[in-house]
C-alpha cells in the first residue's frame, strides 16, 4: 500500500495538484475535474476565489479509476506529442518519433489487469520525465 500511496502522490504532483499548508491535503482546482468525481466527498477551500478541492492521499484514486488515470493519460499526451496506447494485452507510451519510453504487458509482468498496466506506465513516464526535467540547466 505504501507504494499506491508513493505512487498517487507522484502522478498529483505531476498533475500540478499542491499541498495546502494548512490541511496538508492535494489542493485540486475544482475547474479541472470535468466529470465532478470529487464533488460529493470532498472538502472545499477558497483561495483567491478560484474553488479547490481538498483530498488526502487516501483519497487518490489513480490506482482504481479509470476517469482518474485517464486526466494522467490527457496531461502526458499533452506533453511534446507523446502518446499513450492501451491495448488488448497492456500500455505503451512513445514519442512521435516511435521512441518508447515504458511498455507495461499484462500478462508478461504478472499484472492481471489492464489499469494496473497503464497505471505503471504511467508512473514510469513520470518518473523519466521528472528525470528530465531536473538535467535541464537554465
Amino acid at each position: 500500500m505504501e507504494d499506491i500511496t508513493k505512487n498517487n502522490n507522484l502522478i498529483a504532483e505531476f498533475m500540478g495538484w499542491n499541498i495546502d499548508k494548512e490541511t496538508e491535503n492535494h489542493l485540486v482546482p475544482i475547474y479541472s475535474v470535468p466529470n465532478g468525481d470529487h464533488k460529493e466527498w470532498a472538502d472545499t477551500k477558497h483561495i483567491n476565489e478560484i474553488g479547490y478541492y481538498l483530498l488526502s492521499e487516501n483519497q487518490l484514486d489513480f490506482h482504481l479509476d479509470w476517469s482518474w488515470l485517464m486526466e494522467v493519460v490527457e496531461k502526458i499526451e499533452s506533453l511534446k506529442s507523446h502518446s499513450v496506447y492501451i491495448k488488448t494485452n497492456g500500455c505503451t507510451i512513445q514519442d512521435e518519433n516511435e521512441k518508447v519510453f515504458c511498455v507495461w504487458l499484462c500478462r508478461e509482468v504478472g499484472i492481471k489487469s489492464k489499469i494496473k498496466a497503464v497505471y505503471n506506465a504511467c508512473i514510469e513516464f513520470i518518473n523519466w520525465h521528472n528525470s528530465q526535467s531536473s538535467c535541464v540547466k537554465e
